[in-house]
């Protein structure tokens, strides 16, 4: 950190050309210096020069600093403009970024990669190497577990695992070997999610990876639902944030095509109807002992898509018939194409849960405005920043004109603009 110093905020925001980046379409490494405050792990944040004077700008030292960024192991199996593999991944676009997933071994107490094929296993995560030579102050971190494993797959191979201290230290010491020896900085718990009778063991869980990390300084972060109901009946939250360095928000998915009567917004900043939002989630974590610092915000790259009938009020919450088919995720990457060349009509009249609708289909989803929106307000919190989930589901290919990475540089923009204070 810098030392203290007397500073005024800035009695205006910049616009982007003014900070020295030609459109923003530039990617982040083509910007000026003062592209560093809005990712303050990249660099020296201490004091920063405007590269068109000698004002000079300081970072807030209470504003939030992370944009914390998943990527998927399946991502480089997709077809066509949708295919995402490693040497696409930009070390200057994020502070951490994220592999999904490590999943339950076979004998049901060890960690292996998911969709890792054997005869490339050796090399599999050179690309760290890569990434942290182009980015010596980039983490990167691999999450365990994942909904599909926890959930599906393996539910009930986890609950035995919990059960068991003798097995729970056998993971334990599993995913700790693969950390080291694959280049990670941490490692990140992604299990959707514990119940009542896992409370206690999760808790010991959690502790033991927190002792087996710390001893080589390794991270040790979560990911944790959003849903009051679901925090309340499986976690110890203040046993469990003292042994964490950042909790990774999921402030999505409260609703989606498993409700057969409404198709709403999956992951408001508010909710009128008090079903389900962001505000009353991250509230419930302030108010059970969980420090702000330490809350990354979720934002999705995705949203939820309902089939609807054309004569349906599109305005949320939109009536589904009993007949209506089971929708479910749409990349936004996808929906910025449909709006832009097949004529679906988006509307975003606040910026607080923007839908769109076309071809038969309802979809509620997060644009540029909206999660500016949802930023400003962890800014507002003091939470440590923000995370999304997934990377290549935003618009990497700059294909419907926003630039590359429209939703991800939303975020480093109202950081900065936020965050920046003028040093007298």
């Amino acid at each position: 950190m810098f030392p203290p110093k007397l500073s005024v905020l800035l009695l205006f925001l910049l616009p982007w050309d003014a900070l020295g980046c030609a459109s923003q379409k530039a990617q982040p490494t083509q910007c000026c210096p003062c592209d560093a405050p809005e990712h303050p792990g990249g660099v020296d944040r201490k004091s920063v020069a405007h590269p068109e004077s000698d004002t000079k700008y300081i970072w807030d030292i209470d504003c939030p600093e992370k944009v914390v960024c998943y990527f998927t192991s399946w991502a480089q199996f997709r077809k066509g403009n949708d295919r995402f593999d490693y040497s696409m991944l930009d070390a200057q676009l994020c502070t951490h970024l994220i592999f999904s997933f490590l999943i339950l071994g076979p004998d049901g107490h060890s960690v292996v990669p998911s969709d890792t094929k054997k005869k490339d296993a050796k090399n599999a995560f050179k690309f760290i190497r890569d990434l942290k030579n182009a980015n010596p102050k980039l983490k990167v971190y691999a999450s365990a577990g994942g909904y599909k494993d926890t959930q599906t797959d393996r539910k009930e191979d986890y609950k035995a695992l919990m059960k068991d201290s003798a097995a729970m230290q056998a993971y334990v010491e599993s995913a700790g070997t693969f950390i080291r020896e694959n280049g990670f900085d941490g490692l990140d718990l992604d299990y959707e999610y514990p119940e009542a009778d896992d409370r206690d063991s999760f808790t010991q869980w959690v502790r033991m990876l927190r002792k087996e990390l710390t001893t080589d300084g390794f991270d040790l972060t979560m990911a944790l639902t959003a849903s009051p109901w679901k925090l309340d009946a499986g976690y110890n939250l203040n046993h469990l944030a003292v042994h964490l360095d950042a909790i990774h928000v999921m402030a999505y998915d409260y609703h989606g095509s498993w409700e057969k009567d409404y198709a709403r917004h999956h992951s408001p900043l508010v909710d009128s109807e008090k079903l389900g939002d962001i505000v009353t989630g991250i509230d419930y974590l302030l108010n059970n002992g969980v420090r702000a610092s330490k809350i990354i915000l979720g934002i999705p790259m995705y949203g939820k898509y309902w089939n609807v009938k054309s004569s349906s009020s599109m305005s949320p919450p939109v009536k589904l018939s009993p007949s209506s088919e089971q929708g479910g995720d749409l990349p936004y990457n996808q929906i910025c194409q449909k709006v832009k060349n097949k004529g679906w009509n988006e509307v975003d009249r606040d910026g607080k849960a923007p839908y769109a609708f076309g071809d038969g289909k309802w979809v509620g989803y997060d644009t540029v405005r909206s999660v500016r929106e949802k930023v400003e307000y962890a800014v507002q919190k003091k939470l440590g920043g923000a995370m999304v989930w997934e990377l290549a589901h935003d618009d990497f290919k700059n294909l419907c004109g926003k630039g590359n990475y429209p939703l991800i540089q939303s975020i480093r923009r109202t950081f900065r603009k936020a965050c920046m204070r003028q040093e007298l």
